[in-house]
C-alpha cells in the first residue's frame, strides 16, 4: 500500500513494483497506490498490467473539476485538467477503489459515490462500478473477497440496509442516502430508530454489493430474529408468488 501524490511519485512506485515482479516473478502480490492525484498518461495501463489497484478519494469538494483550475499556476492547465483521472484509469483496465482519506474528506461513502459519478470529464461510468469500488474491489485488495465484499453464500453477512435504491434514484441525490440497519457478521450493530426496513436496497459493508436486480425479478428478503434461529441474518430467497 503506497501513498503516491504527483506523477513522479506514482511512476517511481510503479517502477518499484515492476522491479519486484521482475526479480520475484508473479507471486500473486496485490499492490495498491492511493491518492493518485496526478499521473502520467503512460502510467495508466501499467496499473492493470501489474495488478496494481488505483485507490482514489473524490468525496472532498476540492477534488471536483470546478476546483481544478486553482492548480493551473502550479502545474499548468493541461495537467490540472486530469487530476484524479478515475475515468481514464478505469478505461485503461485498472481496478478502482474509492475511499475517504478521513478526516480530509467525509467518511460518508454515498457522498463519494455521487461525486465519482458527477465529476465529468473524469467520472466513473455507472453506479454498479462505483459500488464495486467501495466494496468487492476493496475486499480483493485485502485478500478478503472470499468472505466479504458481496452478498454470496458462505460469505459473512456484512451488510447495510438503506432507505433508497441508489441504482435508480437521480444521481445527484445519492449523497442523501441514509443507513437504516447495519449487520456485521450477521449481528446487528446499528439500527436507526423507527426505521422502516421494508426498503428497496440492501448493500455489503466493505459497503455491500447487492441489489434485488442481481437475483432476478422475484426476490424476497426475510428478516429472521434470534428467537427463530441461532443467529440473526437476512434470508435471501426467490419467491414464486411474485412478491419482491
Amino acid at each position: 500500500h503506497i501513498h503516491a501524490i504527483g506523477d513522479s511519485g506514482a511512476t517511481a512506485a510503479l517502477n518499484a513494483i515492476q522491479a519486484a515482479r521482475t526479480a520475484n516473478g508473479n507471486i500473486g502480490a496485490r499492490h495498491r497506490l492511493t491518492h493518485i492525484e496526478l499521473l502520467k498518461q503512460s502510467d495508466y495501463p501499467r496499473f492493470a498490467a501489474l495488478n496494481v489497484t488505483a485507490d482514489a478519494q473524490v468525496a472532498g469538494d476540492f477534488s471536483n473539476p470546478s476546483h481544478w483550475p486553482e492548480n493551473n499556476p502550479l502545474i499548468g492547465a493541461a495537467r490540472a485538467d486530469t487530476l484524479i483521472a478515475i475515468k481514464d484509469l478505469y478505461n485503461a483496465g485498472a481496478r478502482i477503489t474509492l475511499s475517504s482519506d478521513w478526516d480530509v474528506s467525509t467518511l460518508n461513502p454515498f457522498v463519494g459515490m455521487q461525486n465519482a459519478l458527477t465529476r465529468a470529464p473524469q467520472e466513473m461510468p455507472n453506479v454498479d462500478e462505483v459500488v464495486k469500488a467501495y466494496t468487492i474491489n476493496g475486499a480483493y485488495v485485502m485478500r478478503q473477497e472470499t468472505v466479504t465484499g458481496s452478498l454470496e453464500v458462505n460469505k459473512y453477512a456484512d451488510l447495510i440496509v438503506v432507505d433508497q435504491d441508489i441504482f435508480t434514484v437521480p444521481t445527484n441525490t445519492i449523497k442523501n442516502t441514509k443507513v437504516l440497519l447495519t449487520l456485521l457478521g450477521g449481528k446487528e450493530v446499528y439500527h436507526l430508530a423507527a426505521a422502516n426496513l421494508n426498503c428497496p436496497l440492501v448493500l455489503p459493508i466493505t459497503l455491500l454489493y447487492f441489489s434485488a436486480k442481481d437475483l432476478g425479478d422475484n426476490i424476497r428478503l426475510n428478516w429472521k430474529t434470534a428467537s427463530e434461529q441461532n443467529n440473526n441474518h437476512f434470508e435471501i430467497e426467490r419467491s414464486t408468488d411474485g412478491v419482491n
